[in-house]
């Protein structure tokens, strides 16, 4: 169905806006929707050759519902290619058939070397991903954060695409419709007419954005920063266990670790049988207190057990702490849920010891300070925010990897030195080898390019201040050695 945005759009629309919105296409059907992807796919392949390298882009939004859900449940997803929005009914189409048709259309962008740009990407990702959909890289599209592309550009963290519509289009004064109800049907003329305006919004913000990328010579280091961070960095991530990537594990103490990763488990398991969101079941410090309950022969009743969370002052403190204890009883009287909450204790989760990270504690605090100030220098070289050059989750995961890496490595070119009776400091100075600055770019490869200098400063800083990391390695290694006799 093909609508004519201009006659029904607010009179006070400006100019500007009118000129970036000519026609949106809602699709409800599977047949609207391969007669659409097609026109899509012809329209871009039409201008292969006509159009410059890296002045066009296929901007993608999403709209979903998930306050009260552990799945977001898909309304609508847009598709802005120039003049034209393309609003697919998610509601009304399959997700195996939208998933289809938007692989058809990634395998024509990484063709035409088209990117695909979307704003604070995640969820978006996460949501297409559940649908069906892989991610743009893994079919060789590259992907266009906005978001983190104006961090870089200097024009603010954290921005919304509403404030880069304003810094960069100068166009303001708009409405959001992201709360109103995306499931109901039929959509009003609000929705449509936001729906359509964020699509055309990010695909003119995207290639303004580009070209200040362009500029700076730092394109193609964003769609290689976007692969690592939206990809490589949380596939990682997610095959550490939860438990283990929870705030408080190290709070938990090595023997009862493998029942609270355990418990985290089944929090998980059970949070998406119901269908509820996270923070709706036991918090994460009531599954700490429970980690420490009972033995594996024995372990605690439900009445035992909810007796000891509705009288703990920290737990009742916490915020949906009653909505996640009814949480837990609805958990508890799905059999196959109760039988697994309990099989928490009579089989622990397996750890595996390298997926604990270092337990930074605030000795760590003057080294953090001193490399954050080698990046800053660097930053202010290329001419970008510190935080867009080398975040501090960046950071602390390459102290992990640095430090976690070092005993192999050691090992592995220095077999005849007993590295086990080594000092760190003894440790970190054959650290210093350039084979192990290659052991770290192949498991950090954000570090390639204009990093690189950055990166040898880093490990510099490092083995300098091995005192200061000494007693997270420490804590670490008592860690693993109750694992291992628990």
């Amino acid at each position: 169905m093909q609508l004519r945005l201009l006659k029904h759009s607010s009179e006070d629309m400006s100019n500007k806006l009118r000129a970036l919105l000519s026609t949106i296409h809602y699709v409800n059907t599977n047949n609207n929707l391969e007669r659409c992807i097609q026109q899509l796919i012809d329209s871009i392949e039409a201008q292969q050759y006509t159009i410059p390298l890296n002045s066009q882009v296929l901007a993608l939004d999403t709209e979903f519902i998930r306050t009260r859900h552990f799945y977001a449940q898909p309304a609508l997803i847009q598709l802005g290619w120039q003049a034209n929005v393309y609003l697919i009914d998610a509601q009304a189409i399959a997700a195996q058939v939208i998933a289809s048709q938007l692989k058809k259309l990634y395998k024509t962008l990484a063709k035409c070397f088209i990117p695909l740009a979307i704003h604070a990407p995640p969820e978006d990702l996460s949501l297409l991903n559940y649908m069906g959909v892989p991610l743009p890289f893994a079919m060789g599209v590259q992907l266009f954060d906005s978001q983190w592309a104006a961090h870089t550009l200097k024009l603010g963290p954290q921005l919304g695409l509403f404030g880069l519509a304003d810094i960069c289009l100068n166009i303001k004064g708009l409405v959001s419709e992201s709360r109103s109800d995306w499931l109901a049907r039929p959509l009003t003329w609000q929705q449509l007419h936001y729906a359509a305006q964020d699509a055309s919004l990010l695909n003119s913000v995207a290639r303004y954005l580009m070209q200040g990328l362009l500029q700076l010579n730092m394109l193609q280091q964003h769609y290689t920063d976007m692969q690592y961070v939206h990809g490589v960095l949380s596939e990682a991530q997610q095959l550490v266990p939860l438990g283990l990537q929870s705030k408080i594990a190290h709070r938990v103490g090595p023997h009862n670790l493998p029942r609270f990763v355990a418990l985290v488990n089944w929090r998980e398991t059970a949070v998406q049988d119901l269908n509820i969101p996270r923070r709706w079941h036991l918090h994460d410090l009531a599954l700490a207190r429970l980690a420490k309950l009972g033995d594996r022969q024995t372990p605690p009743g439900v009445d035992q057990i909810e007796k000891i969370l509705k009288y703990s002052k920290e737990l009742i403190s916490l915020p949906k702490y009653r909505q996640g204890l009814r949480s837990f009883q609805q958990s508890m009287e799905l059999s196959y849920l109760a039988e697994q909450f309990y099989k928490c204790w009579r089989q622990p989760a397996l750890i595996n010891a390298e997926q604990l990270n270092l337990d930074f504690g605030p000795e760590v605090k003057p080294l953090l300070k001193k490399m954050s100030q080698i990046i800053e220098y660097h930053a202010k070289l290329i001419g970008i925010p510190s935080t867009a050059l080398c975040p501090k989750s960046w950071l602390l995961q390459f102290i992990n990897v640095f430090i976690l890496k070092l005993d192999a490595y050691c090992m592995a070119q220095h077999p005849n030195n007993h590295i086990t009776s080594l000092k760190l400091k003894d440790k970190l100075k054959l650290a210093q080898e350039p084979q192990y600055c290659a052991t770290i770019l192949q498991a950090m490869p954000i570090f390639v390019g204009t990093r690189q200098a950055l990166l040898l400063e880093l490990i510099e800083c490092l083995c300098a201040n091995a005192e200061i990391i000494e007693p997270a390695v420490g804590r670490r290694q008592l860690c693993i050695n109750g694992l291992q006799n628990s």
